[in-house]
C-alpha cells in the first residue's frame, strides 16, 4: 500500500499495475536513491526470487503429501481399508437413500439413478462439508438460472437484491422473436444426433413441438434458448445452449467467486511432496519415481440435476433436419452454457476433490470434469484403482475411453506434463501433440491456399494457447501478422505471415519445454539494470551487471553501447526510439554475459514502461518491440537463465548515468564496476529463430 501511494504521483500505467489485482509488491521499495535500490537488490538476490517460491497449496494437498511421506509402507492398506468402510456404509446407508429417491421429481430421479445421493449427502455430513446445502441439490436439483446462493466453498461476492431478475420476464416476446429467427443450420443432424441420445439417457424430454410443450408445461411460463455446435481446437465438435442471446445469462447471478486450477496442477502436487520432505528433513526415496494418471467424467453436466421450476427457463429450441420445424425439450439436467451451472457442477467436482484428498490420502485435483492424480511409482496403479472404485461406490465412474494409466507423462488440460525428473526436481511440460499437428496442418494448407480470416482467428487461439507449454514467454511474441489477419479481408500469403510460420515451426523442432522446478536451491543469481536515452535525435544505452552478488566470486561490469546508424531504418520511422532502446539494452546486455549468467536466476530493472510490458508478457503491439521481446526470451533459454523483469522509478536507476555520460561517470567505477564499451550484433533483430538460437554467444 504505501508504494501504491507513491506511485500515485506517476504516469497512469504505472499507478494502475501497483493497483491490479493480480499484481506483486515491487521488489525494491519506490522513491530511493540509487545507491538504496542497488543495495536493496543484491540482498534480494541472496534469498528466494518470486518464481522461486514454493507455491500455495490448501490443507487437503499438504495432508495427502504429509501421508504419503510419513505413511508410505502402510499408504496402500489404509485405502484398501478405506475403501473397505465406505461401501459398508453405503450397503448400511441403502434404505435412506431408497427414501430420498421417492421423494425425487421423476425427471431428476432419472438424472440421479445411478449416484448414490443418500451416502452423498451422509459423507457431507461427516466430512463437515462447508456446503451444507449439496445434499439438498442433490435431490431436488441445483441451480441454473436465476439466483444461485453462496455454497460454502468458493469466495463470497455480494449480489445486491437490484441485480436480481425473474428469468420469465419478458419471455413471451423473447420466444416469439427467437422461433421467427429459426431456419436449418449446417450442424442440424449433429444437434439431432445429440439432442436424441440426451432424451435416451433420460437427461430431457424427447423432441417436442410447440403445442406439445405448451400442453407439457401445462399453461406456465417459459423461456427458450437455441442451441448450437462450437467445433474445438481438438476438432471435436460440442452443442452449447446459447444463454447470452437467450437472455439467460443476464437474468442470472451469483454469489460464488470461482476459481480453478491450471495446466500447471501436476507439478503443484509435487511440489508439495517435496516440501514436505524438506520440512521432515527426509531425503527423496530410494529407488522410487513418481506416476501420473488422469480420468473424465462422461456427460458430467448432464449428470447434474436441474431445479424443475428453472428448467422451465431455459426450454431448448433446434430445428429438426427431418421434420423441418423447431422442436423443443426441457432438461433434467444442466445445460453448457448456462452461467450457474459451472457454478453448480463444480460444486459438485469440489466434494468429489475433496473426498479422494481426505479419503485416499492422495494428490489429486480436479478441473470441471478432468482429473490429475500423482502417487510414488510403486503404488500409483493401486491408487489410480481405488480413486476408480471410490467413483463406481459413489455412482460417478470415470469414462473408461479417456482414462489414461500412470505412465511418467500425462495429459491435462492441453498440456503434457513429463514427471521421470521429479526425483531431481524438474516437472517438463509440452502441449499436446495434436494441437501441434493442427498447428502446422494449418500452416501447411495456408501455404498452398492461403490464410483466411476464420483460419487465422483459429491458428492464433491455438497457438496462443501452446505457449503456457513453453519455457519462459517463448512463443507470445511473432504472430503480430497472424492476429492482424483475422480483421483483414484477403487471402493472400504475406512476407510477416510466412515469417510467423516459420516461427511456429521452428519452435516445435526446438521443443523449448517449460520447466517447473520442485525443489528451492542455492541457485546462481544474476542482476541487471539497464536505461537508454533519447535527446535531439541522437539514443545512448548502457547496463550494469552483478554477477554471483554477495559471493567471493562476485563480479561487477558495464557496458556502454554504441548504437549503429542502421538500427533506426531497421524499426521505421518514428519521432522518438527510446522504448525500442529501453529494451535493445536489455538484449544486449543479455548478450554480453551470457557465459557469465548461464544457469543463474537473474532480475532485471527497467524504468520504460513500454519496454519491460514488452517482457513481461512476451509480447507487445509494437512489431519492432514484440521483435525483440521474442528475442530476448529465446536468449533466456539459450542460456538456461530464468528471468524475472522489475520496474525501477529513473531517479532510483543506477543505469541512468551510464546511459547518459557514459564511460564518464563516476558511479559505476566508485561501486567498482568495470565499465567498457560495446556493440550491438545488428543481425539478431532479423535472424530467423533456429540460427537465433545457435548465435555463438548463447551457445
Amino acid at each position: 500500500k504505501i508504494d501504491e501511494r507513491a506511485a500515485t504521483g506517476s504516469e497512469r500505467v504505472r499507478r494502475s499495475a501497483f493497483s491490479h489485482k493480480a499484481s506483486l509488491p515491487p521488489l525494491v521499495r519506490l522513491s530511493l536513491t540509487p545507491d538504496q535500490p542497488f543495495k536493496m537488490s543484491k540482498k534480494i538476490a541472496e534469498g528466494l526470487l518470486t518464481a522461486e517460491r514454493p507455491v500455495m497449496v490448501d490443507e487437503e494437498l499438504k495432508f495427502a503429501a504429509a501421508m504419503m511421506v510419513g505413511s508410505k509402507s502402510e499408504l496402500g492398506q489404509l485405502r484398501n481399508d478405506a475403501l473397505k468402510a465406505m461401501r459398508l456404509l453405503k450397503h448400511r446407508w441403502k434404505p435412506v437413500t431408497a427414501k430420498l429417491r421417492k421423494v425425487q421429481q421423476e425427471g431428476i430421479r432419472q438424472v440421479t439413478i445411478a449416484r448414490d445421493i443418500g451416502l452423498l449427502t451422509l459423507l457431507s455430513i461427516l466430512m463437515q462439508w462447508p456446503d451444507y446445502t449439496f445434499g439438498e441439490h442433490l435431490v431436488y436439483g441445483f441451480p441454473g438460472v436465476g439466483h444461485c446462493e453462496w455454497s460454502g466453498v468458493f469466495p463470497r461476492r455480494e449480489v445486491p437484491p437490484s441485480q436480481k431478475i425473474d428469468p420469465f420476464e419478458g419471455a413471451a416476446q423473447h420466444n416469439r422473436d427467437l422461433l421467427l429467427s429459426m431456419h436449418p443450420g449446417k450442424n442440424d443432424r449433429v444437434i439431432l444426433e445429440r439432442s436424441i441420445a440426451d432424451a435416451d439417457k433420460g437427461f430431457a424430454t424427447h423432441p417436442m413441438t410447440h403445442e406439445e410443450l405448451v400442453k407439457r408445461l401445462d399453461g406456465k411460463d417459459f423461456r427458450l434458448i437455441r442451441r448450437f455446435v462450437i467445433t474445438q481446437a481438438s476438432n471435436k465438435q460440442r452443442i452449447i445452449d446459447d444463454a447470452a442471446a437467450g437472455g439467460q445469462s443476464e437474468a442470472s447471478t451469483d454469489e460464488n467467486m470461482l476459481g480453478f486450477c491450471n495446466a500447471l496442477q501436476p507439478a503443484h502436487h509435487l511440489a508439495a511432496l517435496t516440501t514436505e520432505l524438506t520440512e521432515r528433513g527426509i531425503p527423496w526415496p530410494n529407488d522410487e519415481g513418481i506416476r501420473s494418471g488422469g480420468e473424465d467424467w462422461p456427460d458430467a453436466y448432464r449428470y447434474t440435476p436441474m431445479r424443475p421450476e428453472e428448467s422451465r427457463a431455459c426450454i431448448v429450441v433446434w430445428w429438426h433436419p427431418k421434420r423441418k420445424i423447431p422442436v423443443f425439450q426441457r432438461y433434467h439436467g444442466l445445460l453448457f452454457g448456462l452461467p450457474n451451472a459451472v457454478t453448480s457442477f463444480n460444486r459438485w467436482s469440489k466434494f468429489a476433490q475433496a473426498l479422494v484428498r481426505r479419503i485416499l490420502m492422495m494428490l489429486f485435483s480436479m478441473y470441471f470434469d478432468d482429473a490429475t492424480m500423482q502417487d510414488w511409482e510403486s503404488e500409483a496403479f493401486h491408487s489410480q484403482a481405488c480413486v476408480a472404485n471410490l467413483m463406481g461406490v459413489l455412482g460417478s465412474p470415470w469414462a473408461p475411453a479417456k482414462s489414461q494409466s500412470t505412465s511418467q507423462e500425462g495429459d491435462f488440460l492441453g498440456l503434457i506434463h513429463d514427471v521421470s525428473q521429479a526425483e531431481e526436481g524438474v516437472v517438463h511440460f509440452w502441449p499436446r501433440e495434436s494441437l501441434v499437428l493442427q498447428i502446422l496442418s494449418i500452416i501447411n494448407m495456408a501455404r498452398e491456399v492461403g490464410l483466411p480470416p476464420g483460419v487465422a482467428s483459429k491458428l492464433y487461439g491455438v497457438a496462443n494457447f501452446t505457449e503456457t507449454g513453453m519455457y519462459a514467454r517463448i512463443g507470445r511474441a511473432g504472430l503480430w501478422a497472424i492476429k492482424d489477419r483475422q480483421k483483414e479481408t484477403t487471402f493472400e500469403m504475406t512476407p510477416s505471415i510466412s515469417q510467423a510460420f516459420e516461427l511456429l515451426s521452428d519452435l516445435f523442432r526446438l521443443r523449448p519445454r517449460r520447466e517447473y522446478l520442485l525443489w528451492g536451491g542455492t541457485l546462481r543469481r544474476a542482476i541487471t539494470a539497464s536505461d537508454a536515452a533519447y535527446e535531439n535525435g541522437k539514443g545512448s544505452a548502457g547496463f550494469l551487471s552483478v554477477i554471483d552478488p554477495g559471493r567471493p566470486e562476485e563480479t561487477r561490469l558495464g557496458k556502454v553501447i554504441a548504437l549503429p546508424e542502421r538500427l533506426y531504418s531497421i524499426w521505421g520511422a518514428r519521432a522518438v526510439y527510446i522504448a525500442q532502446l529501453e529494451l535493445l539494452a536489455v538484449l544486449v546486455a543479455l548478450t554480453e554475459v551470457a557465459g557469465l549468467v548461464r544457469g543463474a536466476n537473474s532480475i532485471w530493472f527497467i524504468d520504460n514502461v513500454a519496454a519491460l510490458m514488452a517482457l513481461v508478457k512476451g509480447s507487445s503491439g509494437s512489431h519492432s518491440l514484440d521483435q525483440m521481446a521474442k528475442i530476448v526470451h529465446l536468449a533466456c533459454f539459450a542460456v538456461r537463465s530464468v528471468p524475472y523483469f522489475e520496474y525501477i522509478e529513473s531517479k532510483a536507476n543506477w543505469a541512468d548515468e551510464i546511459s547518459r555520460e557514459g564511460t564518464q561517470g563516476n558511479w559505476a567505477p566508485r561501486n567498482a564496476f568495470s565499465v567498457k564499451e560495446c556493440g550491438v550484433v545488428v543481425e539478431l533483430l532479423t535472424l530467423p529463430t533456429l540460427p537465433l538460437i545457435q548465435h555463438t554467444h548463447w551457445r
